[in-house]
């Protein structure tokens, strides 16, 4: 009788792990559209570091969205060009700072965190080479927290192609 219920009790415990990972897959997933093309102004009273208090993101610059899944996005721009950035909202915590794995490739011109708690940056390619994005939610826990992450290839700017 005992083992019988000790087997019952794994596979409930089982079954809520699942549901809550479930529950925590669909808070996570963007449940807005797109920002580029307008000004976002920051609203977060949070003490976390933002480069500016509004971000400018263009209608004509390329855009990426960090996610957590995989295969991890990936876009190709020409030195030269902005790239918008967004980081999704998270059920709970901020959006942190985007980091860049090879600032020279690509530098930051802007960021902010949005009244969801997600985070747009305006990045500009700097110089040919593959680099990577990521960012996750502030602050830390010990609580399943996501790591998003995408990759950005900067070519050659066009100008430069025909120079050659």
């Amino acid at each position: 009788m005992k083992r019988g219920l000790s087997s019952w009790l794994s596979v409930a415990v089982l079954v809520i792990l699942v549901a809550a990972a479930a529950v925590g897959s669909a808070l996570a997933a963007p449940s807005h559209p797109s920002r580029v093309g307008g000004t976002v102004a920051s609203t977060s009273q949070t003490t976390e570091p933002t480069i500016n208090s509004s971000c400018e993101a263009p209608t004509d610059a390329a855009s990426i969205v960090l996610s957590y899944v995989s295969p991890a996005p990936t876009v190709t721009i020409p030195a030269g060009s902005l790239l918008v950035v967004e980081v999704p909202p998270w059920h709970f915590g901020d959006a942190a700072d985007v980091q860049i794995s090879n600032p020279k490739d690509l530098t930051e011109n802007c960021s902010t965190l949005l009244p969801d708690h997600g985070r747009l940056a305006v990045m500009k390619a700097a110089s040919p080479g593959k680099t990577t994005l990521s960012a996750t939610i502030t602050p830390a826990t010990d609580a399943f927290m996501p790591a998003w992450i995408g990759y950005v290839v900067v070519t050659t700017a066009p100008d430069d192609q025909n120079s050659s």
